[in-house]
This record gives structure tokens, sequence and C-alpha cells, in this order.
């Protein structure tokens, strides 16, 4: 079977990374970002980005959304006539066509798949790390600049700070590695919601103290995080007696969260899981795609996006 993904940004990251080999294969199941004109299942991320035209199965139209349900992204929702299925965090789409979860972000630290598999726990010397930009447009944004300022002013606290615009780093995995925990906050808060932030926390063997989806527990073992309301104080108090806690206690919860992402949660294995071969049976159709174009990418509704950007800008209404 072969299934093609194409995405809808244009950095040059190698995807197939993410498999055994970096090959493409999971189980029975070919993977290509190779622009083929005839597959199985073809899934875009987030949008049809360009219009185009291909053969698949009938029932292998598939849309999976790495984005929040906010407001800025209901866009997303204008294309979905020409999807069989979405795989979402986002309860506006048909509930018929629906799959209700993650959205299976690539990871960003700079190992493969075959390289983490490996991956003995490292040494790790020191406690706390934050890795954030000083962007602010969403209310996750927000919330970790306002940590950051009020943990300045709290004695006893001490964590390393990584992200643009306060040290820079190259790889993820530099601000993970050597800390048993590390501040994870979402750029925004719905059920199903996670992202590439606590994967790459995982996958370090660091323990994320995460503020996000509200039901991570439904996707990782207890134990393997610890989670936080999105409340100053709260994480705060959870800083404050970090020092009671016990790391290596949390080994084998954390091992087990690890094996989860590599082998069922990230892309591969998440889309594998959900196709059924029965889909073989049908003769191959041609398709016919249409872009679905940013607000910002032109025209009337171009216009109207910046005003309202601006608008939500003025009145400080994230996401912006």
């Amino acid at each position: 079977m072969l299934v093609r993904i194409i995405k809808d940004w244009n950095k040059q990251d190698n995807l197939l990374k993410q498999t055994s080999g970096e090959n493409g294969q999971w189980g029975n199941i070919k993977f290509t970002l190779d622009p083929v004109t005839e597959c199985d299942v073809v899934v875009f991320t987030n949008r049809i980005k360009e219009d185009c035209q291909l053969s698949c199965r009938p029932g292998g139209r598939w849309l999976i959304q790495m984005e929040p349900p906010t407001p800025a992204h209901r866009w997303y929702r204008n294309s979905d006539e020409f999807f069989d299925r979405i795989i979402a965090p986002d309860w506006r789409v048909k509930k018929s066509k629906l799959t209700y979860s993650h959205g299976a972000l690539p990871w960003h630290v700079d190992r493969t798949y075959d390289q983490l598999k490996v991956m003995q726990v490292p040494n790790k010397p020191c406690e706390v790390s934050m890795i954030t930009s000083n962007a602010n447009y969403t209310n996750g944004h927000s919330f970790r600049l306002r940590l950051i300022n009020a943990l300045k002013g709290v004695n006893g606290i001490d964590f390393d700070l990584y992200g643009r615009g306060f040290n820079r780093i190259d790889d993820k995995m530099d601000a993970h590695l050597s800390y048993k925990y590390s501040i994870v906050i979402e750029n925004s808060f719905y059920p199903h919601y996670w992202t590439e932030k606590l994967s790459d926390c995982l996958l370090s063997f660091t323990i994320p103290i995460y503020i996000g989806a509200q039901n991570i527990g439904d996707y990782l073992p207890q134990g393997s995080f610890i989670q936080v309301e999105p409340d100053l104080n709260k994480v705060i108090k959870v800083l404050k007696t970090l020092h009671l806690d016990q790391w290596e206690g949390r080994m084998e919860a954390l091992k087990e969260a690890r094996n989860k992402i590599l082998d069922e949660y990230q892309l591969f294995p998440l889309l594998s899981n959900l196709i059924d071969q029965n889909i073989l049976n049908e003769d191959r159709k041609s398709f016919e795609f249409k872009a679905n174009l940013a607000p910002w990418e032109g025209g009337k509704i171009s216009i109207l996006r910046k005003m309202e950007y601006q608008y939500r800008k003025l009145f400080n209404l994230k996401p912006f």
C-alpha cells in the first residue's frame, strides 16, 4: 500500500526520519513525500495548499490537522468537503468525517527513530529547563511570558531558559537532555491538542511539567508527566516542591511514554493504525483538490483578516 503525504509547510525537514531506516516504511505501508499522482491514500497536513489532481482509493482522501481549534484556524474547515476522513482535535469537523485525535506533530529533536529506539537514559545533572520564544499572540505564549516574569521574583526556584529571544538553540534536545524536568506549555489549551513540545521532552527522558491538553492522561501513563492547570500560583507551587519528587521513580512510566510516542502516537504508526486494508478492494479514482488559501494569502478575505488581527490585538483577544 502506498500513502502520499502532502505537507503544508515549506521547511526542508526529513519527515521520514521517524521511520526505521528513514525509508518511509511502516509495516506493510509505504509512505512517500514524492509528488506521485497515483497512490492508495493521500494525507494532507492542515490544508490543501495548492490545486492538485491525483488518483487514490475511494475513502482515501485524508487530512490531519496539526494546529489547535482556535478561531484563528477556523478557515481550515473551508476544504472539509474534499476529504473522507479528518484527524483533528477540532470538534467543528463534521462528525461522520472526524477522528478526534491529537495532530501527531513531528518531533523537533534532531534524532531519527532508530537513534531514539536505542537511546539509553542519559546522565542528568541539571534540574529544570524551559523552552519558549518571545512570541506573544496565543494564550500559551502569553502564559509562558507571564510565568517567566513571575518566577524572577520567587526565591528558591532555579531553571534554565532556552528559545528564540532568550537563549537560542538549534536542537531542542540540547535543552532537555541534561535536565530531569522541563516546563512544557502548549500554545493553546484544548482536549487532544498536544504537540512536539511534549514529545521532545519525553523522548529526551525528561519529565514534563505540563500545561496543555486537559485529557493528556488518556494518552500517557501516570507518572510520566506532572500536569498543572494554567495558573501561575499552581505552577510556582509545583516548582517549589519539586525537590520532593523522585525523578528516578518515574523511569518506568517515562520509558512507557517514550515507546507510545515512537510506536503509537507519532505520525506514521497513527496513520497506519487507522488505515483499513480493505480500502485496496476499491479501484482508484481521480480526484480534484482545490486550494484552501490562508486568510492572509491575498484578496478581500486577506484585508478582512488583517483588520480582525488588529482588532484582536488591540483588545488582547488571543489568538490574534
